[in-house]
């Protein structure tokens, strides 16, 4: 949705008033009720961190730091996208439901070895100029320069031939599409006419959810617009073609003939991915424990490798 909230969040079920500071400002019919403390029954706080103008929360405390703190090995460099003054560019969210373990949609992202094969439009854009720096300190990062040519398809031989890039862009990031993976779930496209951004969650094994939006520069104008409309349709395609690649590999995982896999050095950021999940999961190097076993399992493991 979309809207503001000038001085007070009001419940839209019975009328409670809160301020925004989470305290009670008043109750409907408060001769009904007792007298209500406004902290004990505000809203329940819950942990907030930004980091430029993205708004983080967790429902839960737990081990992590802030996320501006994981991020801040990228400050410098984003820091010209002025990513604080971006707006909202009206499409809203999206959400699809993927049949597929949500590791399957990491391990097609965590690598751009099949990008020549599998996304004409990408490798129409960057051709040989996409590398990843894999995991490291519960980041990733990846970079797709534009090729010299063209292009041979419409939708990329016209972004490269329109592009209206942000001003305060240098000229090795205004030509290139620059991705910053967080580890476990979440990942940042930073283009030069829009930010982006997509995440997946568990449903159960064998089902997840993907959701992303976009987001546009406060300074864009016409050409700018069409920039991004222009970029947004070659997303549109690859995630298109992702799905399918996300689909045969869950599938595969199946097959009586299935050995396990052999990756490449371009795939390293796939091994470095999954190291980093046997760190936190241990109990991933092992058989399947019994059906609602699994976290007492990992915690035991986790204490034992201390």
């Amino acid at each position: 949705g979309s809207g503001n909230c000038k001085s007070a969040i009001t419940c839209p079920f019975h009328g409670w008033t809160y301020n925004l500071d989470g305290t009670l400002r008043g109750a409907a019919q408060p001769a009904s009720l007792p007298t209500l403390d406004p902290v004990k029954f505000g809203l329940p706080p819950l942990e907030m961190d930004i980091w430029n103008g993205f708004i983080f929360v967790r429902f839960q405390p737990g081990p992590q730091p802030a996320l501006s703190q994981v991020l801040k090995n990228f400050d410098a460099e984003v820091s010209q996208y002025q990513l604080a003054t971006l707006q909202a560019s009206g499409d809203g969210f999206w959400t699809e439901q993927i049949n597929a373990n949500w590791k399957c949609v990491r391990d097609v992202d965590n690598e751009g070895y099949h990008v020549p094969m599998a996304h004409p439009g990408l490798h129409d854009l960057f051709g040989k100029n996409y590398y990843d720096e894999p995991l490291k300190d519960g980041l990733s990062r990846s970079v797709g320069s534009f090729s010299s040519g063209s292009g041979r398809l419409w939708s990329v031989r016209n972004y490269k031939k329109l592009l209206r890039a942000k001003d305060t862009l240098d000229e090795v990031h205004k030509k290139c599409w620059l991705y910053v993976g967080v580890f476990p779930n979440l990942v940042f496209g930073l283009y030069p006419d829009s930010v982006i951004f997509y995440q997946e969650y568990p449903l159960e094994n064998g089902k997840s959810i993907q959701r992303g939006g976009n987001y546009k520069y406060a300074d864009e104008d016409r050409e700018m617009r069409i920039s991004r409309y222009l970029s947004m349709r070659i997303d549109r395609l690859t995630s298109k073609e992702d799905e399918q690649l996300i689909q045969w590999s869950w599938e595969a995982a199946f097959s009586s003939a299935y050995e396990g896999v052999i990756l490449s050095d371009l795939e390293y950021g796939v091994k470095a991915y999954h190291d980093t999940l046997r760190q936190y999961f241990p109990v991933l190097k092992g058989p399947e424990p019994e059906k609602g076993k699994l976290l007492h399992v990992n915690n035991r493991l986790l204490a034992e490798q201390g």
